[in-house]
């Protein structure tokens, strides 16, 4: 959903923060003549770039983007709106002293089960080298989609860890609400018991699990044909990079012999890096007219989390090729009357809609969705 930073009140204007999943959703919001001429009027938006876009267009409608640099390739528009910021900058700063002082893996990754993630290659790594002492926090989509998810993944490490005791193997299945199965406090525990974080991806926007990891003092390691904004890690701090597996099984076993201070100097100096985006995101919000009792409110949160980017496919989509991170109409209606707007005829059609798919079969749920997707594009502009 689009985050609220501020909101509207009389003669002053709100803040809106949306994810790049949702562009294609403001795109058509804007376009309509209520609707647009509300949100123009009320509220300054700030786009959060979450993924590598091999092309982007920055929106004239948006007044910031935030992202890491490398997660745009060919860019046009005004691009002096940039900032270099994202939510990984944003992770929540911990205490050195609790960082474990013994480190009994040589290595860990934390993936969810999309072959993107590359979690099968770094199964198989372990596979061949049953002697290392390696963890894998795997979270496993509900999804029986093969060509997008691996879904044989998690039973195939389990019984991996059943025969190797060497492989720690953390399931972390989402929740029927969604939630994630481990607190952030119990990644970042079981982080800190690794001298090393091993990220598999090739294609990464962010990576908050590589910012976990440094923030947990592990040295991290990614593949040397990363793309995206994970790779700018590498202008701040040494990341070690990999293509040869039987180099890199080597060098684990090399890194035994590191001290407690090396994990201590990765934590710390990832922790002072930390403190200054927070800075620069404090900075940001005043900027935009917040107070500090509106800020001291947004610092309290997990800002790491606040857009997680994660499609919802019960969600009509808003273009043949992307989704919003809205999960149903009930969703849009309800952020479109908190922001302030009393549209009438689209709320009312967008809960309308959502309510019938309620009781609907999946049939007519269908030819509802059609319809609606028809309605929305072809016959009114609210």
């Amino acid at each position: 959903m689009p985050v609220v930073l501020k909101k509207s009140a009389g003669e002053k204007v709100g803040l809106l923060l949306i994810s790049h999943r949702e562009i294609d959703l403001f795109k058509w919001l804007l376009s309509l003549s209520q609707t647009g001429a509300f949100v123009r009027k009320n509220y300054k938006i700030i786009v959060h770039i979450g993924g590598y876009i091999k092309k982007f267009h920055i929106p004239d409608w948006c007044n910031h983007v935030l992202t890491s640099p490398s997660n745009l390739g060919l860019v046009s528009g005004d691009v002096s709106k940039i900032i270099d910021l994202c939510s990984r900058d944003l992770l929540p700063l911990r205490d050195v002293a609790e960082l474990e002082v013994n480190r009994i893996y040589d290595c860990i990754y934390i993936a969810n089960n999309s072959w993107l993630k590359r979690g099968r290659d770094y199964l198989e790594f372990c596979e061949s080298h049953p002697d290392l002492k390696a963890a894998f926090i795997l979270t496993t989509s509900n999804s029986d989609d093969r060509v997008k998810f691996d879904v044989n993944l998690a039973e195939d490490c389990r019984r991996f860890s059943r025969k190797n005791k060497s492989f720690s193997f953390f399931d972390a299945t989402l929740l029927p609400d969604g939630a994630f199965k481990y607190s952030r406090a119990e990644i970042l525990s079981m982080l800190s018991r690794s001298r090393t974080y091993l990220h598999f991806c090739r294609k990464e926007g962010e990576s908050r699990s590589m910012g976990e990891a440094m923030l947990s003092g592990c040295i991290v390691y990614h593949h040397d044909d990363l793309i995206g904004g994970a790779k700018d890690l590498n202008l701040i701090f040494e990341l070690r990079k990999f293509n040869n597996m039987e180099i890199l099984y080597h060098e684990l076993i090399e890194l035994r012999k590191s001290n407690t201070e090396v994990h201590i100097k990765i934590a710390n100096l990832f922790k002072d890096y930390t403190s200054q985006k927070f800075l620069q995101f404090h900075e940001l919000l005043r900027y935009y007219s917040l107070d500090n009792n509106e800020i001291d409110r947004l610092l309290k949160v997990d800002l790491s989390m606040l857009l997680p980017g994660h499609v919802h496919q019960n969600f009509i989509k808003i273009s043949r090729e992307k989704n919003s991170d809205v999960k149903c109409y009930d969703d849009l209606a309800s952020f479109l009357e908190f922001i302030g707007f009393r549209g009438g005829f689209l709320v009312r059609l967008l809960l309308f809609v959502g309510f019938v798919g309620k009781l609907s079969s999946g049939r007519l749920k269908l030819w509802i969705k059609k319809i609606a997707y028809f309605l929305r594009f072809s016959l009114f502009r609210v």
